[in-house]
């Protein structure tokens, strides 16, 4: 009986959420990689901030994130303890290797457009050469990692 009810609490609970926010659920870890949808944020804030996106690789390994073995919440990579990987349905990560190129203003304001963005994603490394003489625009490489729902 006890269990009846719990369950029709979590089913009222679950169906109270609006669309919009699961809208925006899906758009921070979509179900599927979703690369297109990625490959088109990605532009247009490369366009808004006035860098080049040069390259853009989405063919990175892709991991599955280990679920937490007491709450069943997915773990980022990052935060693996053991080599348990995810049930289908799981969290899963990939990597998304990009080349830019701009002024050093124009990158900051980038980075900042990226790390507003609902899409999840975390840089895992920025390299980036010096401007050569009369130039004043940077080469950078970035390596990240967004995540996706299986």
């Amino acid at each position: 009986d006890d269990l009846i009810k719990n369950r029709d609490n979590l089913v009222e609970l679950i169906n109270r959420i609006s669309k919009e926010d699961l809208k925006r659920i899906d758009q921070a870890i979509p179900l599927g990689q979703k690369g297109g949808d990625l490959v088109v944020m990605l532009e247009n804030a490369s366009v808004k901030n006035g860098v080049l996106l040069q390259n853009i690789d989405l063919t990175g390994k892709v991991e599955t994130a280990p679920q937490d073995t007491k709450s069943g919440v997915p773990r980022p990579a990052a935060a693996q303890q053991t080599g348990e990987t995810a049930p289908p349905g799981g969290i899963a990560e990939f990597s998304v290797n990009m080349r830019i190129k701009g002024s050093y203003e124009s990158f900051k304001a980038f980075l900042s457009e990226l790390e507003k963005n609902l899409r999840i994603i975390n840089l895992k490394s920025v390299s980036f050469s010096a401007p050569g003489e009369n130039k004043s625009e940077f080469d950078v490489s970035l390596n990240a990692i967004t995540y996706y729902q299986q």
